[in-house]
């Protein structure tokens, strides 16, 4: 059976076929054993079986050989399917040592040596791009390598003779070969087959008595996984996930796409304006000392804000009644509603229902890591590795679940490996580079708890989640330059005009940030701006309120005086906004651009404002209905200026051209007028750049009345993102990033496997990790209010209940065929790096700015 590439023949290939494949999908638990057991794949399974319609030519690659002409003759748009066995040694007397791979098949391997990460493979490889080593590649003429791997089915983009080699730097030591056979049908053989599950498709419901196993890798990009999984490799999660489970195609994070407010979204259900962890750093306006979620006293900070368990709950409720008795019952009110938002997350519904969870290191998490897991960090790292400690923190965490925390059999279990998010940082291209073997050896870790559940035959009453709390931006087509918003912008001296006037340069202003001052000699120490956002796609901005000099740090917030900011008394007033904007800076690659993108000021307490260098701005505006819902509503502006009062004015664009999300190129003007509630605007932002943007850009600017103490203390007066290619940060890094509202960011992994979810489906309807809570209570049978959460529990992941009467109306899931291009990520080109000289007036020292 050949399905037709060209889209066009599609729906006349399943009028013909659909019932054979449906039945061939339906019945594929039969094959398989449990039907709450995921498949076993081999790597040999990697195309969908097809009859060959063309002869069939086979080649020897041998190992220490370079290109190998075959008679294959190419014309640019010509069908081609490769398919290969074999096994090659390579450089076998250094590696068997180090206990890696010394042999591989045409898929290749990601679990390669530090000593070749750096090598100039043919196909870019290790630190330089995403082809595994040593695997088959091939070239069309004089052409780019590409991947071929075990095996491919693709649509030639050039013409010429086909060739196929090994992807190795130094073929000399190499022995054994591949076995190569090719094939010309009339159109590429798909991947694999999905269930296409619609937004409006029929639900189900989860078994009783189940237990929730989540694997939470920090910063993966689902797409990615699907990458390497159609190369041949990620066997467990492509056993588990992918093959038998279902994934949410286009799952959401919060805004900014950070680890903290993204766990804060994950684990209470909320968005940022109920739970309150609005960054990595928190900023007193009080105090004007900054805290950080991300040091070791962080994760312990984060969960006590939302809900202070044991100890913490004792010392909360103490010291509210001390200030109560000495100060009276407001001044306990206060104090209550501003150091704990009230916010339950996962785990203390769990515990109000006599169940709990278990995690080792998290980074939200209620104490610090037990001794026991500390013994089991000891034991993944080597001595005298302290300093590296990140590095091995997924080896512990998998450690200490499976020696401590499975067999407690608590409701949930959350494993974090968060050293995918950490390499993607620190290492060449993200995910695109190194980090690609970090993915790999985290499926080995998820291989290894689930073989422990096996052989205890808990597979039967055990629900598996794969998420991650944000993507990563950059390293796919280019690398990232920096631009130091706190040095380059705040503190670098003016440019002034001869009558006075600000004109350029910086606003010569001193700037903190966390960990560093760096001061004019005339400023004094209320005399700054603070940042929160180093190394990031996003940053918050700090100011003393009305002008630099007021020394005023809490007075009541006014928008217009950001349109207005007087940084000296003998300077006219500047428009904060549209300063921000009109940054230059030389990108890394050799043009100038704008490193800004969007600046996001908050108009008040409904109402946001959104600025672009490029495509004007725009106004959203929410309101609450007698449901206790918030409906949105989009307006396009011009003509924004500071009025009386402290308000700012704006004139509504009536058919506007463009618009700052990129909403216009999908919806005509009267499609996005009036208001829409939160579920609509994540379908209609979907497909655009900046996904959920409206409702999440909008909800982390402003705050509700749980947090209304907090946000005298704590809210930023403006935030900022990076615009593509760019981050914001001191240090230049050829790693990647996230806190942007981008949609690689923005969008996070989200696969589920287990008994009566639906096996090798993709959800349509788009979610949030704001759905993520609701949906593990209700697999665990936990008792909640839907109405006291922000996400819905997702229901379309399980197969519908067979007791239902099937509605003749109600749309079924239909299999549909998924085609390598659909998973390739073209990322394979090699990317050129220039690194950005940091600031030349640095601090010479890290200083601590809270002392």
């Amino acid at each position: 059976m050949q399905i037709p590439r060209n889209r066009k023949f599609r729906s006349h290939f399943f009028r013909s076929h659909g019932i054979q494949l449906a039945g061939w999908i339906l019945a594929l638990p039969l094959f398989v054993g449990c039907s709450h057991e995921p498949p076993v794949t081999s790597c040999a399974e990697l195309l969908v079986p097809v009859n060959h319609p063309s002869p069939e030519t086979h080649y020897s690659v041998p190992g220490n050989c370079g290109w190998v002409a075959t008679d294959i003759m190419v014309n640019k748009g010509d069908a081609i399917t490769v398919t290969a066995d074999g096994l090659v040694q390579f450089r076998e007397e250094q590696y068997c040592d180090q206990g890696r791979p010394c042999h591989t098949g045409p898929e290749g391997l990601y679990l390669y040596h530090d000593d070749v990460a750096f090598q100039n493979f043919p196909l870019p490889s290790a630190a330089e791009g995403p082809a595994p080593c040593y695997c088959l590649m091939g070239r069309i003429g004089e052409g780019p390598a590409f991947f071929v791997g075990r095996a491919k089915s693709w649509v030639a983009q050039s013409s010429g003779r086909l060739y196929l080699g090994i992807n190795d730097f130094d073929l000399s030591d190499n022995a054994g070969e591949f076995l190569a056979t090719i094939s010309q049908p009339d159109s590429p053989q798909p991947v694999s087959l999905q269930m296409d599950v619609p937004d409006n498709g029929p639900a189900g419901a989860p078994v009783t008595g189940a237990q929730v196993v989540v694997f939470y890798i920090d910063g993966l990009r689902p797409d990615v996984v699907r990458e390497m999984a159609a190369m041949g490799h990620l066997p467990h999660i492509r056993s588990l996930f992918l093959d038998g489970g279902c994934w949410v195609e286009n799952a959401f994070t919060a805004f900014p796409s950070d680890t903290i407010t993204s766990n804060g979204t994950m684990w209470t259900g909320c968005f940022s304006d109920r739970h309150g962890l609005k960054g990595q750093v928190r900023f007193s306006r009080r105090t004007l000392h900054s805290e950080s979620y991300l040091e070791p006293l962080g994760p312990n900070r984060s969960a006590r804000l939302l809900a202070p368990q044991c100890v913490d709950k004792v010392v909360h409720k103490a010291s509210a009644k001390t200030v109560g008795l000495l100060h009276g019952e407001d001044a306990e009110q206060r104090y209550r509603m501003s150091n704990c938002t009230g916010v339950p997350p996962l785990f203390a519904h769990l515990r109000n229902n006599g169940g709990d969870w278990a995690t080792g290191a998290l980074p939200m998490m209620t104490e610090m890591p037990p001794v026991l897991w500390s013994r089991s960090l000891v034991r993944e790292m080597p001595y005298f590795h302290m300093h590296e400690a990140w590095k091995y923190i997924d080896d512990a965490n998998t450690h200490y679940a499976q020696w401590h925390l499975i067999d407690r059999e608590k409701p949930v279990t959350i494993i974090w490996l968060p050293e995918t998010d950490s390499v993607s940082h620190k290492k060449s291209r993200g995910q695109f580079g190194l980090t690609r073997r970090t993915i790999a050896q985290a499926d080995q870790l998820i291989g290894r708890v689930v073989k422990q559940l096996r052989d205890q035959n808990r597979l039967c009453r055990t629900y598996f989640l794969l998420v991650s709390d944000h993507g990563h931006h950059g390293g796919r087509n280019t690398h990232l330059s920096h631009f130091d918003l706190a040095n380059q912008f705040f503190f670098h001296p003016r440019e002034l005009s001869r009558d006075g006037r600000w004109i350029g340069g910086g606003l010569g202003l001193s700037v903190r940030q966390h960990r560093t001052w760096n001061k004019h000699p005339d400023d004094t120490g209320r005399e700054f701006v603070f940042i929160d956002g180093d190394s990031d796609g996003a940053a918050r901005i700090f100011l003393p309120r009305g002008c630099y000099h007021s020394h005023n740090w809490q007075a009541p917030y006014r928008a217009a005086d950001l349109l207005a900011y007087k940084i000296a008394p003998h300077l006219p007033p500047v428009n904060l906004v549209d300063s921000l904007l009109g940054v230059k800076a030389i990108h890394g690659s050799g043009y100038e651009d704008h490193p800004i993108d969007l600046v996001l000021l908050r108009l008040n307490d409904q109402a946001i404002l959104i600025s672009t260098m490029d495509r004007g701005q725009a106004v959203i505006d929410r309101q609450r209905r007698d449901d206790g819902k918030w409906w949105y509503r989009y307006t396009v502006v011009k003509d924004v200026v500071p009025g009386q009062n402290g308000e700012v004015g704006y004139t509504p664009v009536e058919l506007p051209a463009c618009d700052p999300l990129g909403l216009l190129k999908f919806y005509t003007p009267k499609e996005l007028s009036g208001y829409f509630n939160e579920r609509s605007w994540l379908k209609m932002t979907t497909p655009t750049r900046y996904p959920d943007s409206v409702v999440t850009l909008t909800r982390h600017m402003l705050w509700q009345e749980n947090l209304v103490y907090r946000e005298r203390e704590y809210a930023a007066d403006l935030v900022v993102t990076a615009r593509p290619g760019w981050f914001f940060g001191t240090d230049a890094t050829k790693g990647t990033t996230h806190g942007y509202p981008l949609a690689d960011a923005m969008r996070a992994t989200m696969f589920l496997s287990g008994p009566n979810i639906r096996r090798g489906a993709r959800i349509v309807e788009p979610g949030r990790l704001a759905d993520l809570t609701p949906t593990i209570l209700e697999m665990t049978g936990t008792p909640y209010n839907p109405s006291e959460l922000d996400g819905t529990a997702l229901r379309r992941i399980y197969e519908p209940c067979e007791v239902c009467e099937p509605d003749a109306l109600q749309p079924i899931a239909s299999p549909s065929p998924v085609f390598w291009e659909d998973i390739d990520l073209q990322a394979w080109n090699p990317l050129c790096y220039g690194e950005r000289a940091p600031y030349e007036h640095l601090p010479k020292t890290i200083n601590n700015p809270n002392c």
